[in-house]
């Protein structure tokens, strides 16, 4: 089975993919992050999965079928330099709105004789006609049939997949798979012998609930130095007010 080819593109911020993803519910790119970046990446997140491995299995993060570790910009810097990487913002806010924000932020390996997923919605609540959701997948090392690459059912978002079957999207690492939240997806079997990692960057639109509560979760002394562009990504901006009902007065 031939790999699914998006809109063409050398830059997913050169080109459009809002209209791609409107009606078929993905978007992709050969080309992210340079090599340099993605090694970084990959470093960073075994140095996570590293630091979990004691709780790993026993709360699901380690599975036959997957590795997994959430909220990554709490555990490693470079995490919370990567989630304002102008190539992965301008992306999401193409389809998304200059004001989406971080919803989630996750590694995600398939390691060697993984059975695959099912196939399953990341947000399947979304709305008809709408993105409101959006998972950037930033490959950080090769998608291909036997690897585990990510596979999909196009224009399957808010509507039951039909007749359309599944078909896999090839990635080299450093490459991108963009779509709707709401679209049939799930990793393919890895035969490889070797692993396949990504970086799984949710994005939603600002009056919507994301998945991590980033603000609350961040350490004050880590928040303290945070950037303009940080704290608006990770949603400081965009919190409800609070009434302090002692002081009688409206707090941020």
């Amino acid at each position: 089975m031939g790999a699914v080819v998006g809109p063409p593109a050398a830059d997913p911020t050169a080109a459009d993919p809002a209209a791609a993803i409107a009606v078929e519910g993905w978007w992709s790119s050969d080309r992210l992050l340079d090599p340099e970046a993605v090694r970084a990446a990959a470093e960073a997140l075994e140095q996570v999965f590293a630091a979990e491995a004691d709780v790993a299995a026993e709360r699901a993060w380690a599975t036959d079928r997957y590795r997994v570790s959430y909220a990554l910009p709490l555990k490693h810097p470079l995490f919370l330099d990567l989630v304002v990487d102008g190539r992965i913002t301008a992306l999401a806010r193409r389809v998304l709105g200059e004001d989406c924000v971080l919803a989630a932020c996750n590694g995600f390996d398939v390691p060697p004789g993984s059975p695959g997923q099912p196939l399953h919605r990341d947000h399947p609540d979304d709305t008809v006609g709408r993105v409101t959701h959006l998972q950037i997948v930033c490959a950080l090392d090769p998608f291909t049939e036997a690897s585990g690459a990510t596979r999909l059912v196009p224009a399957s978002q808010g509507a039951e997949p039909g007749d359309r079957p599944a078909q896999p999207v090839l990635l080299p690492a450093g490459g991108v798979l963009a779509y709707d939240g709401a679209l049939l997806h799930g990793a393919s079997p890895n035969r490889s012998g070797g692993h396949r990692r990504a970086l799984h960057l949710f994005w939603c639109r600002a009056r919507s609930q994301p998945h991590w509560d980033f603000p609350a979760s961040i350490p004050d002394e880590v928040a303290a130095g945070l950037s303009d562009e940080q704290r608006a990504v990770l949603g400081y901006d965009g919190r409800p007010r609070r009434f302090d009902l002692v002081n009688r007065r409206v707090l941020r």
